[in-house]
């Protein structure tokens, strides 16, 4: 039986080297109403921003951008001249630190979009959804918010600036907070300087934690961890502990990778006590 060879057209190549840029993100109904919408609530930010934040190591603005649903992740608002990304807080926040002419010119494409529909990289403009500043709402942490403010004074509070990669900006906004907290009474105890993690921690009043609150360098003011493990239990000699029946063999397995100096030894029985803590020189 013989069978029909298949058969292979010919490639067509596409020679087009300047095949012009497609736009995929959302499209708008009514590209003025939202271009007028969103520019009534730039002016609305930097009035309250204005009045209402306090601080910082610079005199930028701190504007939250909120996204619209379809954008997963933070365009790029960095190219527009004076406005730099500073974090993005979820899938729908945007943190960026912008100059007077960063916000000029948001405002100057936004009049663009709304009186002729119109603007340059709409796409940046068409991923908003709203303005807004961070509120001390916003900068509340999970225990505070859950446990709110100690009520014996004075007491101490964990403080997040908000995270700068390069090393000089980092240690001038962190020398500017320390310098700003000492002048309104709030003491350091400790802080972290990293990359990605800029914290100080701090005593002060029930005052002090309201003007933290409204610090523009602040990411999150937050209590203190209560969670610990005591000095005396990591020394403690495994030796000590009962020994423990082996499980059943049907009995289901749990597995902790931990490279830390405190170290879980878990037991494959769920029926039985399933931890120790104990000092990783015990182990040697």
């Amino acid at each position: 039986m013989t069978y029909e060879h298949l058969r292979l057209g010919r490639e067509t190549l596409s020679t087009d080297l300047h095949s012009k840029k497609r736009y995929f993100g959302p499209i708008l109904a009514d590209p003025r109403e939202h271009g007028a919408t969103l520019g009534q609530r730039l002016r609305e930010f930097r009035q309250r921003a204005t009045t209402q934040d306090i601080g910082g190591f610079d005199d930028r603005k701190l504007l939250k951008i909120r996204l619209c649903a379809d954008f997963k992740s933070a365009p790029k608002f960095d190219s527009i001249p004076g406005v730099e990304i500073v974090s993005q807080e979820d899938e729908s926040i945007v943190l960026t630190f912008a100059t007077k002419e960063g916000l000029s010119k948001f405002e100057s494409r936004l009049t663009e979009l709304a009186r002729t529909g119109v603007a340059t990289r709409k796409e940046l403009l068409y991923a908003i959804e709203d303005f807004d500043h961070w509120t001390p709402q916003d900068r509340t942490g999970a225990a505070l918010r859950d446990q709110e403010l100690p009520t014996i004074e004075p007491f101490v509070l964990d403080v997040e600036l908000w995270p700068q990669e390069q090393q000089n900006k980092r240690q001038t906004m962190l020398s500017s907070f320390l310098d700003w907290s000492r002048d309104h009474g709030i003491e350091r105890m400790d802080d972290i300087r990293q990359p990605s993690l800029v914290m100080v921690r701090v005593r002060c009043n029930r005052i002090g934690a309201e003007q933290l609150l409204r610090h523009r360098d602040v990411r999150t003011v937050d209590l203190p961890p209560r969670l610990g493990v005591a000095v005396e239990l990591l020394h403690t000699d495994i030796h000590q502990f009962p020994q423990i029946a082996p499980p059943a063999d049907d009995a289901p397995a749990i597995a902790v990778l931990d490279s830390g100096l405190t170290h879980l030894v878990i037991h494959k029985s769920l029926s039985h006590e399933l931890c120790y803590l104990f000092h990783s020189e015990s182990t040697q």
